[in-house]
């Protein structure tokens, strides 16, 4: 398995397997992530392995038992969540949880785990482990063994102590505020309508990317259909246009499928600026009500906005950017459980965390007032 880390303070390595020797890949594949976020750069890495194969053969449970309950555990999974969120536990139990209690201690019965899950940690960061997989490592390992207690291959009782990682501070992913005007500006300013969905979408419905591909016609209500919606209601309470909304409850698979949405994310969003959704009304009309409006890939899609989209700003930086001018720009801020609500977070925290304002650089002056 690939694995990276930062060194001389922000400089990303990223390491693979090659005839039985570790090597680090040529910076220049890796020099783009060093200002990336360690989950951008856990995807980039994982993506690198998919598409040249996997540097080093994960350990696969010798033991039939475990592989038995492994292979339930993810097939359980996959029936309540993504197939990537099923496929990303398979990954860390084999290159993370089994390789630690079965291949580093030999604990073959998961009930001995739990005098030694504590330090599960410190030796995946011996394995050059980032903080963010360290962290992943430890949600699947505390999910599996739920589930272990759920079918009851572990004794009732046993306490699974997991040590937390800390957490580097939190700050708004923003590289800087986008105001309703500038998305406005790029999509009067350009002919191609993909681009126009994506920015319409992404701020004023503050949808993920992976929820706008997924939409159809048929997934907008509007006019009287639309304002008797919650969503709506809510807009209009807060002064905000209330006509207009989207149906969400599938997203799309970089795969090109179609998969149920993030868990407590089904719903419908309200459109809260009335020019956006009266452009959005008059694409949708030479649209078929059944065929997706996106056709490609989504790694098409993301390419084509860093192409042609506004610059700097990543589809992902839309929904962010929308929720920060609700909350700081509109009567949202008056209830914030409704930025909430519109966001479709599954708790507040996530919501804050938008709120947050993007970091600031100022020159350093005379301290004068009247500069």
């Amino acid at each position: 398995m690939a694995f990276w880390q930062r060194r001389r303070g922000s400089a990303v390595a990223v390491y693979v397997w090659s005839e039985g020797k570790q090597r680090a890949l040529p910076r220049a594949l890796t020099k783009h992530l060093d200002t990336e976020p360690d989950h951008n750069v856990d995807w980039w890495v994982q993506d690198w392995e998919a598409k040249n194969g996997s540097s080093v053969e994960e350990q696969r449970p010798t033991d039939p038992r475990m592989q038995g309950w492994i292979g339930r555990y993810v097939d359980d999974l996959r029936k309540r969540r993504s197939p990537k969120t099923a496929s990303d536990h398979r990954h860390h139990l084999s290159a993370d949880v089994i390789p630690y209690f079965v291949g580093h201690l030999g604990l073959v019965d998961p009930n001995d785990w739990p005098r030694h899950s504590a330090r599960m940690p410190s030796w995946l960061r011996e394995q050059g482990r980032s903080d963010h997989q360290m962290q992943k490592a430890n949600s699947t390992l505390r999910q599996f063994w739920r589930w272990l207690g759920d079918e009851g291959t572990v004794l009732n009782g046993l306490d699974l102590r997991i040590k937390l990682i800390p957490r580097n501070a939190a700050v708004t992913p923003l590289s800087r505020i986008v105001p309703p005007e500038e998305v406005l500006s790029l999509v009067r300013s350009t002919t191609l309508l993909d681009i126009k969905l994506m920015a319409l979408l992404g701020y004023f419905a503050s949808l993920r990317p992976q929820e706008t591909m997924a939409l159809r016609r048929r997934d907008f209500a509007a006019g009287s259909s639309a304002s008797k919606l919650e969503a709506c209601k809510t807009m209009g309470r807060l002064g905000q246009y209330g006509k207009l909304a989207v149906n969400i409850h599938r997203q799309r698979l970089q795969s090109g499928g179609f998969a149920p949405p993030k868990a407590h994310s089904v719903g419908w969003a309200a459109i809260f600026n009335e020019e956006a959704a009266r452009l959005i009304v008059d694409i949708l009309k030479g649209q078929d009500a059944d065929t997706p409006l996106f056709r490609h890939q989504n790694d098409w899609c993301f390419e084509r906005w860093k192409r042609y989209g506004i610059k700097g700003i990543t589809l992902k930086d839309l929904r962010r950017a929308s929720c920060y001018h609700l909350g700081h720009h509109t009567r949202f801020a008056e209830e914030p459980l409704s930025a909430m609500k519109h966001m479709r977070h599954k708790d507040f925290e996530t919501t804050m965390g938008y709120l947050r304002r993007p970091t600031e650089q100022v020159d350093l002056d005379d301290l004068d007032l009247d500069a």
